[in-house]
């Protein structure tokens, strides 16, 4: 007997005395927490079975759950090179824990790992995959706590989401985003996941299409009867990397929302996405289209514009290059109406201070609507502050563009805007350039999932200081004339909750999206949040000649694909149009 317990604790210490780690399991690795108790440790004979394989690595499972909720039994194998390796091997791994995330995301919340080379991973047969976790009810109100440590638990594993329904549509990196059956029940009836001010809806799950051509045809309202596969954290959320390619069942076709009779005249604000010309402006990062993809832009925007739109009056374009293209716009939209001279759409635009070379500008249809007179904002008020023109804390941006028109017997004068984007750096970058830290007010915010909670919006002390001057100028403008019937319309870059549109409406204005359905607000889905960020506001003397306002939805519920098809007008850019209808008799 004593031969053997002496044989057994020769064979304990034997790794120890060959200088290996003590064999651990992952749920040991992964820990309770955010952050792996054993980060920057090298751990040996790590025990799991194959549950999906990518191009750097695999990821793999516990043979034997450790039975604690508060633990990961899943982990992601780092080799830096595609494995060869089956679904079900079960494997022993050496290698050292990191808490990994992407260098230009420093803000990210970290991704346990093992990093581990070809020859540390040990074959040693194969087994039965582990079932897997069943995501059927999510944490739908707090992303912090809740929402986070609810996917930590899973980091790493397979889960399985049952009846999944699509609430964002698939992106150019091949992302959509869905929530289970059990979060359904927040859906509007077309089948959106609303952004509120309590809520920014933790549920939301990211799925990658891992090349699947089905999954990249996703729209909102498509449904995934069975998805499968491993949770990962990537680009700021955490997402599922599919087994297999799952069966989808597509959106049904969304009925065309009726165009309302013209009995007045319709206003609409449309961010109309990157819209270049096709010569380099090499004083600014500008985009550059080959000649057939700048025609099939305007292609897709003229079916927009006529087809989804109704022909407006006036439209307050942003995400234009300058003038020339603006006309060029025009020019389709006038083949498409067959105008003869004079009943054809105009283009009015005049510049920016913004480094990426896009501006305001208005398309009006010139046999209904005279433009009397147009000039940037800073050329009637002084920006002080720099909130446009870049002096200070803050970035250049896109001036505001001032824009007299005669509508039958009436005046209107209106401000388009496209204010500070949410996007950006992440703060704790160096500049490329400079290699210095990345200033506060050029850095995007935080992301949602990430490591600073709750997280910090950078960007907003920008639009704050825009909206302080347009509400100065709004001032003015009534100063100057009591009875202006004035219109703000663009791409206000925030919610219709958020501060800056609260000091719009400080500064005597409404804003027409509260007008509109709840159901139906929105103008933008970002990962997975229908939100409003296009937005049309009135001060109180147009207010009573205000009879409808609607947002058409042709492209924020569609996938980017469609970006690439010259026949229809959906995904003709990425935001979804505001309009209003005006009469004044």
């Amino acid at each position: 007997m004593c031969t053997v317990r002496l044989w057994l604790l020769v064979l304990s210490l034997l790794p120890l005395a060959l200088g290996q780690a003590e064999p651990v399991t992952i749920a040991q690795i992964q820990g309770s927490g955010q952050v792996s108790p054993l980060v920057d440790q090298t751990v040996s004979g790590v025990r799991g079975v194959v549950t999906l394989v990518r191009g750097t690595g695999f990821f793999m499972q516990e043979v034997i759950p450790d039975g604690d909720p508060a633990t990961s039994d899943g982990i992601f194998v780092f080799l830096n090179r595609p494995p060869f390796l089956r679904l079900g091997s079960e494997v022993l791994v050496s290698g050292r824990v990191v808490e990994s995330r992407a260098p230009t995301r420093p803000r990210d919340l970290p991704l346990t790992q093992i990093n581990a080379r070809s020859a540390d991973v040990q074959v040693l047969g194969m087994r039965p995959l582990p079932a897997p976790v069943v995501l059927r009810d999510l944490p739908d109100q707090v992303i912090d706590p809740d929402g986070i440590a609810f996917f930590e638990r899973l980091e790493g594993m397979l889960v399985a989401v049952p009846d999944a329904r699509v609430v964002g549509p698939t992106n150019f990196f091949g992302e959509f985003v869905v929530v289970a059956p059990g979060d359904a029940r927040a859906l509007t009836p077309s089948g959106h996941l609303r952004l509120r001010a309590s809520d920014f809806n933790p549920e939301r799950i990211s799925v990658d299409d891992n090349d699947s051509i089905a999954l990249r045809q996703l729209a909102v309202g498509a449904r995934v009867p069975w998805l499968v596969g491993a949770l990962d954290y990537t680009f700021s959320n955490y997402k599922i990397q599919p087994q297999l390619p799952p069966e989808v069942v597509p959106a049904t076709s969304r009925r065309r929302q009726p165009l309302p009779r013209r009995q007045g005249f319709t206003v609409a604000s449309f961010n109309v996405e990157n819209l270049f010309d096709t010569v380099d402006d090499r004083e600014r990062s500008d985009d550059v289209p080959t000649p057939a993809e700048l025609a099939l832009k305007l292609g897709k925007l003229t079916l927009a514009i006529l087809g989804q739109l109704g022909a407006p009056d006036i439209v307050v374009v942003q995400e234009v290059e300058n003038q020339a293209v603006l006309s060029l716009l025009a020019g389709a939209l006038n083949r498409a109406l067959q105008a003869p001279r004079g009943l054809r759409y105009a283009a009015r635009s005049l510049g920016s201070s913004d480094q990426r070379s896009i501006e305001v500008g208005f398309l009006y249809r010139a046999e209904r609507v005279e433009l009397l007179d147009a000039r940037l904002a800073t050329a009637l008020l002084p920006d002080p502050a720099g909130a446009f023109t870049g002096t200070g804390p803050f970035e250049p941006g896109r001036e505001p563009l001032i824009g007299r028109f005669r509508l039958g017997e009436r005046e209107l004068t209106i401000i388009g805007n496209h204010l500070k984007s949410k996007g950006g750096p992440q703060f704790g970058l160096l500049d490329r350039t400079t290699q210095e830290p990345i200033a506060p007010g050029s850095a995007g915010d935080d992301p949602l999932f990430g490591m600073v909670q709750p997280p910090v919006l950078f960007t907003e002390q920008t639009r704050l200081a825009q909206v302080a001057y347009l509400s100065e100028l709004v001032r003015l403008l009534e100063a100057q004339d009591p009875g202006l019937l004035l219109l703000v319309a663009g791409d206000l870059n925030d919610f219709e909750f958020s501060r800056s549109l609260q000091v719009l409406e400080a500064a005597g204005l409404e804003n027409l999206m509260f007008q509109v359905p709840s159901s139906e607000r929105f103008t933008y889905i970002f990962e997975g949040n229908a939100e409003v960020l296009d937005h049309i506001l009135v001060n109180t003397a147009l207010h009573p000649f205000v009879r409808q306002a609607w947002v058409a939805h042709f492209n924020a519920s569609f996938p980017a694909v469609l970006e690439a098809d010259p026949d229809v007008a959906a995904r003709a850019s990425d935001h979804d149009p505001p309009v209003v209808v005006l009469r004044f008799s």
